[in-house]
């Protein structure tokens, strides 16, 4: 396949004339690296998007923007996303990024970590102290992750009422 360029700006233009770029509450992206900065630049221009989920499975691993690259992004990051969806490997410092990206995220279901998952969830508790919207994460673990979270979460003193249940999908904290 061939390389080829975007002009964002005539993009959501375009995309706008189609269909009203205010009427779409969810949005699921499924590209690489590339893609994804210029969705976060889309992100800017749909301001009713609730749900967002983040494809980027493909035969390379691929990280998240890096700070670097968001800092570079012309974006406003006062978007109203409240549910968002990594069905992708993350690391910490994606952890760390979406608190950033999402300042009204809500709940957030992290498909797989490439990292210790107790050091992503410890980031985004003591990040969501920032930031009061955060109630719910969900990914996958077994009943030893569960002790591990429980653990940390009392011996740090993240949260003072919190339950995690293993559901149907994975294992799930909210408070």
């Amino acid at each position: 396949m061939g390389n080829y360029t975007i002009d964002i700006h005539s993009f959501i233009d375009n995309l706008n004339r189609i269909i009203p770029l205010t009427y779409i509450t969810y949005l699921n992206i499924s590209c690489n690296e590339q893609c994804l900065n210029t969705s976060v630049k889309l992100l800017s221009h749909m301001p009713n998007i609730h749900t967002l989920v983040l494809d980027a499975r493909s035969s390379f691993e691929m990280d998240f923007l890096s700070n670097k690259q968001v800092n570079t992004v012309d974006v406003i990051y006062d978007n109203n996303v409240i549910n968002v969806t990594i069905d992708y490997a993350i690391t910490l410092d994606t952890a760390q990024l979406l608190i950033k990206l999402f300042p009204r995220m809500q709940r957030l279901h992290i498909c797989e970590t490439k990292e210790n998952l107790v050091s992503i969830v410890r980031v985004l508790l003591l990040k969501r102290i920032d930031s009061s919207h955060l109630f719910s994460l969900m990914f996958g673990g077994t009943a030893e992750t569960i002790e591990q979270l429980k653990t940390m979460i009392d011996s740090e003193r993240l949260l003072d009422d919190y339950k995690i249940e293993h559901t149907g999908i994975g294992l799930c904290v909210w408070w």
